[in-house]
Parts: structure tokens; C-alpha cells; sequence
């Protein structure tokens, strides 16, 4: 590892010192990090309030992809990535940004698969890399790494936040 210790506000990156694993074609220098936080801008037409789970949008309404949009996980076939910061009875308003205490504190870089990924949705293990997992209600079991933290097509290498998972479905 480089040293750093992950905690509240510090983003630390781990290198691979294998020279197998240095010509991995999922960058090297960066495949993965750890962080705590992440802030986000509430979506149009939503508020949000401190100590509420919160999911990612699979896009971006307010139009800054750099503070992506989030919502509210309020149903149960909701992804939440974790949970709004805030003093008790704080309610952010729509275009307000806000901090989210993430469920991990890992985010791993993975190689896209054929059909691609959306940004807030579980990814699944496909023959060419990951791809979102099947929709809620489905009757089988899915094994999740985690949740997609963009939308990239085939042979991308997206951020995932690392939330492995056995789902039964029913």
C-alpha cells in the first residue's frame, strides 16, 4: 500500500507491486481507493433529509456530473450507496449539495462487459467484465460486487462501490 491510512476525508489509493498485475490493463496506479464520503446534489423535484439512505441517480437533472445527482432510497428495490450527513432535522432542497457517509469504504476500478453498466445500479459478473445485475423480483440468486458509480459501456474500467451482496429473489 502507499502508506496512507483510510479514514473520514482521506482518499488513499493502493498499488499492486506485481509485475503480472502492473500489465493488467485496469490502470495500475489506480485500481483502488477508499473513501468515506462522497456529495452529491439533490435531484429535481426531491429533498432529502440528514440521516435518510440515499441512492445515485442514473443521471444528472441539476447538469453538474461532477456532484452527480441523488435521491432518497425510499423503496425497498432501491440501491441506497449510503446514508445523508447532516444535524437532525436538516433537509437539503432540490439543487443543494449534500454529503453522503458511503455503505463502503472501498471503490473498486472494474473492466465494463458486453451491455454496459448504469450509474446507482448492482453490477453482477458477466463473461467480459460486469454488467447490471437483473431487475428486482427475478427468481434467482444474484451475487453482487457492488454498485456502478458511473454509466460506461464496454471496455470501460468504472468505479464500483465495493457493496459485495447474495441476493435471493422471489
Amino acid at each position: 500500500t502507499n502508506g496512507l491510512t483510510p479514514g473520514p476525508h482521506i482518499t488513499a489509493t493502493v498499488e499492486w507491486a506485481t509485475a503480472r498485475n502492473q500489465e493488467n490493463l485496469m490502470h495500475p496506479e489506480k485500481r483502488t481507493q477508499f473513501a468515506d464520503q462522497m456529495e452529491l446534489t439533490v435531484t429535481t423535484g426531491q429533498t432529502v433529509r440528514a440521516g435518510m439512505p440515499v441512492k445515485l441517480l442514473a443521471t444528472d437533472a441539476e447538469g453538474d456530473e461532477n456532484f452527480p445527482d441523488g435521491q432518497e432510497a425510499a423503496a425497498d428495490t432501491d440501491v441506497p450507496i449510503g446514508i445523508a450527513d447532516g444535524k437532525a432535522g436538516t433537509v437539503y432542497a432540490e439543487g443543494e449539495r449534500f454529503t453522503v457517509w458511503l455503505v463502503s469504504s472501498t471503490v473498486l476500478h472494474m473492466l465494463v462487459g458486453t451491455g454496459g453498466i448504469t450509474r446507482g445500479s448492482r453490477v453482477v459478473s458477466a463473461s467480459d467484465g460486469i454488467k447490471n445485475a437483473a431487475a428486482h423480483g427475478t427468481t434467482s440468486r444474484i451475487y453482487s460486487h457492488g454498485i456502478a458509480l458511473s454509466t460506461s459501456v464496454v471496455g470501460d474500467v468504472a468505479a464500483v462501490l465495493s457493496a459485495p451482496l447474495a441476493l435471493s429473489r422471489a
